[in-house]
C-alpha cells in the first residue's frame, strides 16, 4: 500500500493536462489582461493591509487604481470595443482589493441643480437617490454618472447616462449644485 504521500507524488506524475490549458479555460477571455494584471499586483503596493485608518485605506485604493490606470491596461474605449475587458479587469481588481474595484467601475452621484444646462431634475426623495459606501468617491470622484430619462420638445427619448462634472479639474473642488457626503468606513 502506497502512502498518502508517495500516492500524491504518483498522481501528481500521472497528470495528463496542463495546467495552463486549464487556466485558459477558467479564464475564457481577455488572457492578455490577466496576465498583465496578475504580474502587476505582485508590486508591494498591492499587498494586503489590515485594520488601518479610514484615510490610509483610501488613499491606497486610489494609488492602486491609478498605477493599474498609468498601465493602460484598459481604457472607457473598451465599454464600445472590449467590454469584457472591463469585466475581466474588474474581477482581477476585486481579488486583489475590493475598495480598488469598486472605485474603478462605480460612477455614481446625484446632482441636485442642473437648471444652468437646461435641464429638469425631479427628486421623490434625495435620500433615496445617493449611493451608500461607494469607495473613495468623497474624496476623489470627479465625475459621475447620472441616469435620467430624456425629455426633449416633449418627446420621451427613454433612459438616458449622462456624464456630469462633480469637481472642478484644477482645483479639486466640488461644483455648485453638488452634494458629496463622506459615509466613513464600509465592511466587504
Amino acid at each position: 500500500m502506497l502512502s498518502l504521500r508517495t500516492a500524491g507524488s504518483t498522481r501528481r506524475h500521472l497528470s495528463t493536462f496542463n495546467p495552463s490549458t486549464v487556466s485558459r479555460l477558467l479564464d475564457h477571455d481577455n488572457h492578455d489582461t490577466r496576465a498583465k494584471l496578475r504580474e502587476l499586483f505582485k508590486d508591494p503596493i498591492y499587498r494586503p493591509k489590515y485594520n488601518v485608518p479610514l484615510h490610509e485605506e483610501r488613499e491606497l485604493a486610489y494609488k492602486r487604481l491609478k498605477k493599474l490606470c498609468e498601465r493602460n491596461i484598459i481604457s472607457v474605449k473598451d465599454f464600445r470595443t472590449n467590454p469584457r475587458n472591463i469585466f475581466t479587469t474588474h474581477e482581477i481588481a476585486g481579488m486583489c482589493d475590493g475598495a480598488m474595484a469598486t472605485k474603478m467601475t462605480v460612477f455614481s452621484r446625484y446632482v441636485c441643480n442642473m437648471m444652468d444646462v437646461s435641464s429638469h431634475v425631479r427628486f421623490n426623495s434625495i435620500s433615496l437617490v445617493g449611493p451608500y459606501w461607494i469607495t473613495n468617491s468623497a474624496l476623489h470622484a470627479q465625475f459621475a454618472v447620472v441616469f435620467a430619462r430624456l425629455l426633449t420638445g416633449g418627446k420621451d427619448e427613454g433612459i438616458h447616462g449622462f456624464l456630469v462634472p462633480t469637481r472642478d479639474m484644477a482645483t479639486h473642488a466640488i461644483l455648485p449644485g453638488v452634494q458629496i457626503w463622506d459615509m466613513g468606513h464600509k465592511v466587504f
